[in-house]
Order: C-alpha cells, then sequence, then structure tokens
C-alpha cells in the first residue's frame, strides 16, 4: 500500500481544533485534500502538523495524524 505524507505545519487546529492557531486557504485546502484523498482504500495517507506539547501520532480510520512541536529548546550553557 502506497504511503503519502502531507507536511502542513500551519494545519494544527484543522486537525486538533483544541488548538488555538492560525490558517488560510492553502492549509484549509490541504486538509480536505488529505481527508478525500484517505477515503481510498488504497493509500495510506499521513499528515504531519505543529503542535506544542509532546510529539504524537493519531490514527484517525485511514488517516494518521502526526504532530511534532519544533518550538527552539532551552539549551543550558556553561562557560569552561
Amino acid at each position: 500500500m502506497p504511503k503519502v505524507l502531507f507536511v502542513c505545519l500551519q494545519a494544527t487546529h484543522l486537525f486538533f481544533p483544541e488548538v488555538d492557531d492560525v490558517f488560510g486557504g492553502a492549509e484549509v485546502s490541504t486538509a480536505r485534500l488529505v481527508q478525500e484523498l484517505a477515503k481510498s482504500p488504497d493509500l495510506s495517507i499521513h499528515v504531519l502538523v505543529r503542535k506544542a506539547g509532546e510529539p504524537c501520532r493519531e490514527s484517525r480510520g485511514p488517516l494518521v495524524v502526526h504532530a511534532f512541536d519544533d518550538r527552539p529548546r532551552l539549551v543550558r550553557w556553561a562557560p569552561m
């Protein structure tokens, strides 16, 4: 079964409505395309979005949503 991955970092709110995030027309179009393609039994559809907090992977029927936090991490630095 072919796997298709869509990377649409700003589409978080469209897959996780509880997350308040800004999105536009491109994100809406991508989310609709992803949801329509997920109806095909011959494809494994994955989408990658940005979400603060712990990375997660949620299976929603034939659609798999991967979320990750891309905020910079605090790095402790000590002079030598």
